[in-house]
């Protein structure tokens, strides 16, 4: 089996004296290790991705694939959690599995890509992750950490200019009289136009509220709520033809409300 000659192989190298290698042979022996260690960190994905994926791990009730992993393989569980993540990963990140197949980047790599490939990037780091697995090739590991949170902040910049261009776009507003000549309003405003609705309306709310509190007049606060954003029409009209309101007005019925019955 497979396992067998790995196992042999693994002899083999483990029978090797360093002492009696020459500076050269020693390097090179050094560094072909772990580059092939990296390619069966490949080989550990692949099986752990399908042992998982087929839940083998749960077959002795173990709670997680980490704790199994853990158990069986003398490991903690915090390194048998970070293997799962790794398998589970690498099934979304081709160039990523490829490359750590061929000992071109380190598992510590695969991580760094996978913390890229996150949340609303998932879209944009498939587009880009060849180059990015290229960089990684190539760079040494720090370099290629600040230029992974360099494209991070890039990417989460962009994803946050097409949220708000989709918040934008799914604002709307009603405003329809009941049979009763009563009006319904119903608004989704964006952030931005939002924030500022809210911020005129609270404003506004309070200068009521303390012209209740001088007159004595009790109101709730929802119906406050409510007359300010009559407040705001009639100041939008009062300024259209070119006066300011001093002051809010009394919209309720016999107090001097100057708004028409039909708005």
């Amino acid at each position: 089996m497979a396992t067998t000659t790995l196992a042999a192989a693994i002899d083999d190298l483990l029978a090797v004296d360093p002492a009696d290698l020459p500076d050269d042979v020693l390097d090179e022996l050094l560094v072909a290790t772990l580059r092939q260690s990296h390619r069966l960190a490949a080989v550990r994905a692949q099986l752990i991705s399908s042992w998982d994926g087929r839940r083998v791990w749960a077959s002795d009730g173990s709670r997680s694939p980490g704790h199994r992993l853990a158990r069986t393989a003398t490991m903690s569980v915090a390194a048998g959690k970070r293997e799962v993540r790794r398998g589970r990963a690498l099934m979304s990140m081709p160039h990523t599995a490829r490359a750590l197949a061929a000992g071109a980047i380190s598992p510590e790599h695969v991580d760094l890509l996978a913390g890229a490939n996150d949340g609303a990037r998932t879209g944009l780091f498939a587009e880009h992750e060849e180059f990015l697995v290229g960089q990684c090739e190539v760079l040494r590991f720090a370099a290629a950490c600040r230029m992974i949170d360099y494209w991070k902040q890039r990417a989460d910049a962009e994803a946050t200019e097409d949220d708000g261009q989709r918040l934008r776009e799914s604002r709307g507003a009603t405003a329809a009289t009941t049979f009763d000549g009563m009006v319904d309003l119903r608004a989704l405003l964006d952030p931005v136009g939002g924030a500022t609705f809210i911020t005129e309306l609270a404003r506004l709310m309070e200068q009521l509220r303390l012209q209740d509190e001088r007159d004595g007049v009790v109101r709730t606060v929802t119906q406050r709520r409510a007359d300010a954003l009559v407040e705001m029409a009639v100041r939008s009209r009062t300024a259209a033809r070119g006066r300011v309101a001093a002051a809010p007005v009394d919209h309720r019925p016999g107090r001097g409300s100057n708004v028409g019955p039909g708005l």
